[in-house]
């Protein structure tokens, strides 16, 4: 630790070989050294309030936190939408926040074509540039093509980045939009830390003298582990450590032990299902299986309580979440007489792949348990073994953490492939967040096309509605259940941890939910 200030704090991480850019071509989600850059360099807008409810965070979209904004309004339309920054805000090379950087920034991502211009202008409903107005030097206008009542939840997105676009433009290195540069390892952002200069095992991060952690911490440093072990093992230390990302096996024993942790609801685990491909592609094979499966099982012996029940295909959190006409209570009977009307009385045979880790493990046993009751011999495999290109029938997706739960983009993340959804968008294939990739629906994607351009709040909120019935009766997954995003630290870094105010906690726990954080084993 030499060379770093006293108060620091600790993460351990399965990589430091970090991304810094959200609309590079490349991006890939998941990579946790990106997610900690992120974190720690750059700052959002706004972002979700939090309530507390049994011990668990959940965050809420409706109460937005301002940050770098200073006020956001909207018309009474939803159509229009005007943010204001707050005075006296620079960057990390000294440059102060405009406007122009909040145009700059959007208007890089729309060009770029990648995940920022997914969700903006497919999914967000930002059609271009050109309805993008700087007001004044701390205002910004967007107009939307159709009414969008949650565009505020977008402003905590990190796709895209809000850059300093004059450092950005300073540094652009033959390409238009600095993308050679970010992707060099520069940062160009208005967060509470500067990367600093570190090593093949270690990032760096120097606290901004204004920064709001700068009286508990002076500095972070994020470590490459080898091992879980490695990682966990951080929690015995006398120092400031926090671990992201804890799994539920881990979180048990660590509760046990009286390590302190937070919680809070992010992603869900399901089953999923090519369901383009016999015999999944008939809806009464589909049904049967989310009426066999022993859903308080999963919770409890798979989950080991650390999860919540999921009446999907939206998180119950979502504003327009509906649990309206969902019928899959646990019936094996209901699912027996399903897969006999569909024609398989002899039964169905076909593998399920799931990731090589202990939840995954009990909850593909506790399935192939209850599917062999109704004639379906499912065979367990690991997702590593997949052929590369080959969407299996069924596997376990143990972890969706999405950025903001706004209930079309939730919608469009697990059921749309990310690329272009309306006239004139050019999002590129290969830029989106399933593994194995999502098989798709032409007829899913022309209902979000419906919603997409809804006339008036009420028509979008109508068809929204109306696609989560026709999702549940469909039934392109099983739900299993709702995730929680768990946190491990030690007591020096428990001030800093349990403070959802502060924009790197908001990071790992409601923005980029997952427990990839440290290596798989």
């Amino acid at each position: 630790m030499v060379g770093m200030p006293a108060k620091t704090l600790h993460i351990p991480l399965a990589t430091v070989n970090a991304g810094f850019d959200a609309d590079a071509p490349d991006y890939r989600a998941g990579n946790p050294a990106t997610y900690a850059v992120f974190a720690f360099c750059y700052d959002t807008l706004a972002a979700p309030g939090v309530t507390t409810v049994g011990g668990i965070a959940q965050a809420d979209y409706k109460a937005m936190q301002l940050r770098l904004a200073s006020k956001v309004d909207a018309s009474a339309d939803y159509r229009t939408w005007s943010v204001s920054l707050r005075p006296g805000i620079h960057s990390l090379t000294g440059v102060a926040l405009t406007a122009e950087d909040v145009k700059w920034s959007l208007r890089r991502a729309l060009e770029l074509s990648t995940m920022g211009s997914w969700r903006w202008r497919d999914i967000g409903g930002l059609p271009s540039s050109e309805d993008i107005t700087v007001v004044d030097q701390l205002t910004v206008r967007m107009s939307l093509r159709s009414p969008n009542p949650f565009l505020s939840s977008y402003l905590f997105s990190s796709a895209p980045l809000l850059l300093d676009s004059r450092t950005a433009e300073l540094n652009r290195l033959g390409d238009d939009w600095a993308t050679s540069w970010l992707r060099s390892g520069a940062t160009a952002g208005f967060g509470g830390y500067q990367l600093g200069a570190g090593t093949s095992h270690q990032l760096r991060f120097a606290a901004r003298p204004s920064a709001e952690d700068s009286e508990i911490f002076d500095g972070v440093i994020a470590e490459e582990v080898s091992s879980r072990a490695d990682g966990l093992a951080y929690l015995r230390g006398a120092f400031a450590a926090y671990v992201p990302g804890v799994r539920c096996d881990e979180a048990v024993r660590l509760r046990a032990d009286g390590v302190p942790m937070v919680m809070s609801r992010g992603g869900h685990t399901s089953v999923e299902i090519n369901y383009n491909r016999p015999p999944f592609d008939d809806q009464r094979v589909r049904q049967a299986l989310c009426y066999a499966t022993p859903y308080q099982d999963i919770l409890d012996r798979g989950l080991l309580g650390l999860a919540l029940p999921w009446h999907g295909p939206l998180p119950s959190y979502d504003a327009w979440h509906s649990r309206g006409r969902w019928p899959y209570e646990t019936d094996p009977a209901t699912a027996r007489d399903l897969i006999k009307r569909a024609g398989y009385r002899d039964g169905i045979e076909a593998p399920m792949y799931l990731p090589d880790r202990p939840d995954a493990t009990r909850i593909g046993e506790i399935l192939q348990e209850a599917y062999a009751g109704i004639g379906v011999i499912i065979t367990l495999h690991r997702i590593g073994e997949l052929p590369a290109g080959y969407i299996p029938p069924l596997y376990i997706r143990l972890e969706c953490g999405h950025n903001f739960n706004e209930p079309v983009y939730d919608l469009a993340h697990d059921y749309v492939p990310i690329n272009g959804l309306v006239p004139g968008a050019r999002a590129k294939d290969g830029i989106g967040t399933w593994f194995p990739r999502y098989p798709g629906s032409r007829a899913y994607e022309t209902a979000f096309r419906g919603i997409l351009d809804a006339s008036s709040l009420a028509d979008r909120r109508r068809r929204c509605l109306g696609l989560q019935r026709r999702l549940a009766k469909s039934a392109p997954s099983v739900f299993l259940a709702e995730n929680l995003q768990i946190s491990a630290f030690t007591e020096p870094a428990s001030r800093w941890a349990m403070d959802y105010s502060r924009r790197a906690v908001q990071a790992f726990q409601f923005q980029n939910c997952n427990t990839g954080y440290l290596p798989n084993h």
